[in-house]
């Protein structure tokens, strides 16, 4: 056994991976394994981890047929010989060099289930971090309820249990989009608390969902994510949590392009079927919206139609005032009688 097991699916990302298993290398705790499961790929993404097995003992080099990401982490869980699992992505990497030490040390004092730091998304220049905005950032150590955990995202800032996990046969559910926090919503549910360490454990470098769903699949993974996250989190402990993953799903929506949103609300229609309460939320919401992008229509069209009226009494104006109007006078007294 090893104190913590890093899973990491690789798939066609050569370019990322030095800095990736750096940090890695980095890391104070050397009690580690770092699980690459190589995901098919078709880069030369295997001959660097090839490359890293050979430099580190900690570099431990699987491949599987391109399966995604999350059969390619589920794989790694059950291989693990960690005492704890942690994630990382291949594109993303550990921040503080202490992480991992921190994480662990109060995980195995308290024989913790479930041990957090801070995420932090890397911006452009190197160095520089900005906070995730929907998560607690701690500056403190200290003992949280899983409700007060937030949004179920992130779950790479966090080390959990391996006998936890297997023996609540906790995995990554399969999904295109949206494993993330269906998988982190069912460590939610099943914690009784959660351990925070003030430190920064982990750089996540953003990409957008939206770009992402783009075919019918994924499209549909991403909402029916939605519904998993909600019914594990169904107790009105997590009522907050679920509050803003439903604004968090409804911005999604709101992002799409009309085609989308069409083939979108249909899904929803089938993925919410036993749930009326979401769908009348949903579908409200656009309801709502296209009657105020139908009122903003008539009050533009209004305010034209007031500018138009007002030119013509200005014409009309100008007219009566004229010299020609009132040289015509008589003969327009003629023509009405």
């Amino acid at each position: 056994m090893v104190a913590i097991s890093i899973i990491m699916p690789i798939y066609n990302d050569e370019s990322v991976l030095e800095q990736s298993i750096n940090s890695v290398a980095k890391q104070t705790l050397k009690d580690i394994e770092l699980v690459c499961i190589n995901d098919g790929s078709t880069d030369g993404s295997l001959d660097v981890l090839n490359e890293f097995a050979r430099k580190y003992d900690f570099v431990k080099v699987v491949t599987q047929e391109n399966k995604g990401s999350g059969k390619a982490r589920n794989y790694g869980m059950d291989i693990a010989k960690g005492d704890y699992i942690g994630f990382l992505d291949a594109d993303d990497y550990f921040i503080d060099d202490d992480a991992l030490e921190r994480l662990y040390d109060v995980a195995e004092k308290n024989d913790a289930n479930m041990v957090t730091g801070n995420i932090l998304h890397d911006v452009d220049n190197p160095g520089e971090f900005i906070p995730f905005r929907h998560l607690e950032y701690f500056t403190e150590d200290r003992v949280i309820l899983p409700e007060e955990y937030g949004l179920p995202w992130s779950f790479y800032k966090s080390i959990y249990k391996t006998t936890f996990l297997r023996d609540n046969e906790i995995y990554f559910p399969d999904l295109l989009r949206g494993q993330d926090p269906v998988f982190l919503a069912e460590i939610l549910s099943k914690v009784d608390k959660i351990y925070a360490v003030a430190t920064d454990v982990y750089a996540y470098v953003f990409y957008d969902a939206i770009d992402r769903c783009n075919t019918p699949r994924k499209l549909h993974d991403q909402i029916l994510h939605y519904k998993i996250v909600f019914d594990y989190l169904p107790e009105p402990r997590f009522k907050k949590a679920v509050f803003d993953f439903k604004k968090a799903f409804i911005w999604f929506l709101d992002q799409l392009s009309d085609e989308d949103l069409k083939t979108s609300l249909d899904i929803i229609d089938d993925v919410f079927d036993d749930d009326s309460k979401i769908l009348l939320e949903v579908k409200s919401h656009f309801i709502i919206k296209d009657l105020k992008k139908e009122k903003k229509k008539l009050q533009k069209e209004n305010k034209k139609l007031k500018k138009q009226i007002k030119e013509l009494k200005k014409e009309n104006k100008s007219l009566l005032n004229s010299k020609s109007w009132k040289i015509t006078e008589p003969l327009r007294k003629i023509r009405n009688k």
